[in-house]
């Protein structure tokens, strides 16, 4: 995806697990996330297309559309 926006700085970095577990004794929110900070949580859309006959679009799509979408509305400096 940083090929499509390559005039900006798209950060690909991680926090450090230490830092957010840091951050979580003063920020509740941060907090929440503790229980799956480091676990892959993976999904499985097969029921809702087979039962519903719903399909999603590609991730990459959606990231792009999304991004897109910050930028045009403002929420983003171009």
């Amino acid at each position: 995806m940083s090929a499509l926006f390559e005039a900006r700085k798209i950060a690909t970095k991680q926090a450090p697990s230490a830092l957010i577990r840091f951050l979580a004794l003063f920020d509740g929110e941060i907090k929440a996330v503790l229980p799956s900070l480091g676990k892959h949580i993976g999904v499985n859309s097969s029921a809702t297309k087979r039962d519903l006959g719903i399909t999603f679009a590609p991730i990459e799509e959606s990231l792009v559309e999304t991004a897109n979408y910050l930028v045009d509305n403002g929420f983003v400096k171009s």
